[in-house]
């Protein structure tokens, strides 16, 4: 069955290949002349141009399918939260250790190793956890052992050892909190849009990397404790994680997924190849 379902597909990707009459493209819809880059907006332009405008279009268009994907929306917003909090603690930690325990730049180098070589080692024990119960399981206790570090760290964390021991730990989570992320949402997006879903989760990942920091900075600015803008990071790590608990539906999300692609075949070929032949290349 998913043999006959690929070669519909692959028929009909071929079909969609083939260069279509004006006529069949004045019928499109706007959203889908964005897509495919027929608007008048791409007539008489360079090349360059084009490639630009129809990055662009294509891009847009992906963001305005998220009404359509809602799950996949949800999911988007909670990655936001936690990521900015993930990589804020993963860019403090150093400073962290130097003014609060006194290490020397040799012992924070020792800990930025260790942290890439557990981060790694997360990959695969979280893949673990992801493949006995699910992704999104897996992803939601990472977030909750970042929650309970920030908290030691507000109470307990003393020395270097144990310094060290948390640094790990983290890293653990962080590595596979990150990995599994791009794997669940890699399975929550239509089939052959991977190019612009994935420039606006990085702009959910990266692109908002800033407003972690900016809180860590202002409430240690006010409170003069970087124990104090650990902790306000929590905040950061509940809201992903309630967003992914109680908004994000990973069956449902790739079911809305399948749905969607279907959906869109079947209008694309209604709208383009109804009643005219395609012109011959």
């Amino acid at each position: 069955e998913d043999d006959v379902e690929d070669e519909e597909e692959e028929e009909d990707d071929s079909k969609r290949n083939q260069i279509e009459s004006p006529e069949d493209q004045q019928n499109l819809g706007f959203w889908e002349k964005l897509r495919r880059g027929v608007h008048p907006a791409f007539r008489s332009t360079p090349n360059l141009s084009f490639s630009f405008l129809n990055g662009y279009s294509r891009f847009f268009y992906s963001v305005y399918s998220l009404r359509e994907i809602p799950q996949t929306g949800w999911f988007l917003l909670a990655n936001m939260f936690y990521s900015d909090g993930l990589w804020t603690i993963a860019s403090v930690m150093s400073t962290f250790g130097y003014k609060e325990l006194n290490m020397s730049t040799s012992m924070l180098g020792i800990s930025v190793l260790v942290f890439q070589i557990m981060g790694c080692t997360g990959c695969f024990v979280f893949q673990e956890i992801a493949n006995k119960y699910s992704t999104k399981t897996s992803i939601a206790i990472s977030l909750t052992i970042f929650i309970g570090l920030c908290f030691y760290s507000l109470i307990f964390l003393r020395t270097v050892v144990e310094f060290y021991v948390v640094t790990s730990i983290g890293a653990l989570a962080t590595g596979g909190c990150s990995a599994l992320s791009r794997s669940l949402f890699s399975r929550m997006i239509p089939h052959g849009t991977e190019a612009e879903f994935f420039s606006i989760y990085e702009i959910t990942d990266r692109g908002t990397a800033w407003l972690g920091p900016l809180v860590f900075g202002l409430v240690n600015q006010f409170t003069n404790s970087m124990r104090l803008g650990i902790i306000s990071l929590v905040g950061f790590f509940v809201g992903g994680l309630l967003i992914l608990i109680f908004k994000v539906d990973e069956k449902k999300a790739i079911h809305d997924v399948k749905g969607w692609f279907k959906h869109q075949k079947k209008l694309s070929s209604n709208q383009s190849f109804g009643n005219s032949n395609p012109v011959p290349s």
